[in-house]
């Protein structure tokens, strides 16, 4: 199969010879190896080598997209086509923005390609890490993958960037109905401690253990790394300035107010050299940026693109999305106290190590809920009383980041399915939190 890159300036070409005012086409070739596991051993190792192309075309002032999978000279010439004439049927945009121009961009660093057999050392580790006494199974998912993305713009942009991420996910399961889960990701798998990672949820799993039904109401709460992954990315992705225009933002018409606790400083950058989601531009061109979304509580920077900028009078934050502005690497800044700390400040209060299916009521005001989700611990006078089941957070994302008091010191990467951009997350301290049954 031929790599896209090979394709890049045919396809940019066509574009123009069809009519286009402006046409950016971005290549992605990408190798991925996957690991899954469970009850304790491999199941399935995969790997998927995998090459498309992207092609954003303006005519008259109208973007359109088109992706092509099946490389060929005829499939690129369809595709922008098939482009060419959808756009006739797209609604005059009410701004119209250039592309970016004279961008160039070389990674000049080297990136080692991963290797399966990497892959299947690291779940090992990790399925070793879990088998501690109490805990009957382990499952979960790893993958290590490597791409190389180029972009070429008839504005006269062009780069290449190289990047590699990795991510294990580890669900452990103990001999008495608890489970424990927890996940990372890094620049490569081999940077994971992941028998540390096992043990760590073999540990939640068994303090889990014979978990009881609780009780709706309200109470002070830890949240652990992974819900801090979840709600955060939400956060960061209701900062895109597509959402805030679209009115699907708490965040909208808020700029420079309040928004969030003053121990909450949330930061995009994309520029790291060691982080998951780093990369050196965008998918228009734009360099990559440092953006504090959140500084101290107040809301500072949305996310744009140059459509979203010009809108709003600003600059492109480099965070194209030819559609939606997205986030790349989120990071929460460190606070100074640690796990103990903050769960000795529950006198009756709860530990939420996990959670999942967080759905939005309204997202124009915040409201949301979640279910909690595998070791969920009812805390009193600072001590663990025993494991909970059949809750879920039914509250308001601003109010209760309006009501953090504690942020940990402790942080990791973190993505998984329900944290699809990576996050730095600590540990926090929130009050006054409502819960409500998770089923009727």
């Amino acid at each position: 199969m031929p790599k896209a890159a090979e394709f890049l300036e045919e396809a940019l070409r066509e574009a123009l010879k069809a009519g286009a005012s402006e046409a950016i086409v971005i290549s992605d070739d990408s190798l991925e190896h996957m690991v899954r596991f469970s009850n304790n051993e491999v199941t399935v190792a995969k790997t998927w080598i995998t090459s498309s192309l992207s092609i954003l075309l303006v005519f008259n002032g109208k973007r359109i997209i088109a992706h092509v999978e099946e490389l060929s000279s005829n499939s690129i010439r369809e595709a922008i086509e098939r482009a060419k004439k959808s756009a006739q049927y797209l609604p005059q945009p009410t701004v119209e923005a250039p592309l970016p121009r004279e961008g160039k961009f070389t990674s000049e660093v080297e990136i080692q390609a991963p290797d399966i057999g990497e892959v299947v050392h690291v779940v090992e580790e990790a399925i070793a890490g879990s088998l501690i006494e109490g805990i009957d199974r382990a499952a979960g998912v790893a993958t290590d993958g490597i791409s190389e993305i180029h972009l070429l713009s008839s504005t006269g942009c062009e780069g290449v960037d190289r990047r590699r991420g990795a991510h294990l996910s580890v669900r452990v399961f103990s001999k008495d109905g608890g489970s424990g889960q927890l996940a990372e990701c890094a620049t490569a798998i081999t940077k994971i401690n992941a028998k540390a990672l096992g043990a760590e949820a073999a540990q939640l799993a068994s303090v889990g253990s014979k978990p009881v039904e609780g009780d709706e109401g309200v109470y002070d709460v830890v949240l652990g790394p992974m819900v801090v992954a979840n709600l955060f990315n939400e956060v960061a992705s209701l900062a895109s300035a597509f959402y805030v225009e679209a009115g699907l933002s708490f965040l909208a018409q808020k700029m420079g107010k309040q928004v969030a606790s003053p121990k909450i400083t949330l930061i995009d950058d994309a520029t790291l050299p060691d982080a998951p989601a780093s990369r050196l531009f965008d998918g228009e061109g734009t360099s990559s940026k440092r953006v504090t979304i959140i500084k101290e509580g107040v809301l500072q920077n949305y996310l744009h693109n140059v459509v979203t900028a010009k809108k709003f009078g600003v600059e492109s934050t480099g965070h194209a999305g030819w559609v939606v502005p997205e986030p790349s690497n989120i990071i929460l800044e460190a606070g100074t106290i640690s796990l103990e700390e903050m769960l000795s400040e529950l006198d009756n209060g709860i530990y939420v190590t996990n959670n999942w299916y967080t759905r939005f009521q309204n997202y124009s005001s915040g409201d949301f809920s979640t279910i909690c989700r595998d070791a969920l611990l009812l805390v009193k006078r600072g001590e663990v009383m025993r494991s909970l089941r059949g809750l879920r957070i039914s509250d308001n994302l601003e109010r209760m980041i309006k009501s953090v008091e504690g942020v940990s010191k402790d942080r990791r990467w973190i993505s998984w399915w329900e944290a699809e951009h990576p996050v730095l997350a600590p540990y926090l301290l929130v009050k006054s939190v409502r819960f409500t049954r998770a089923q009727s």
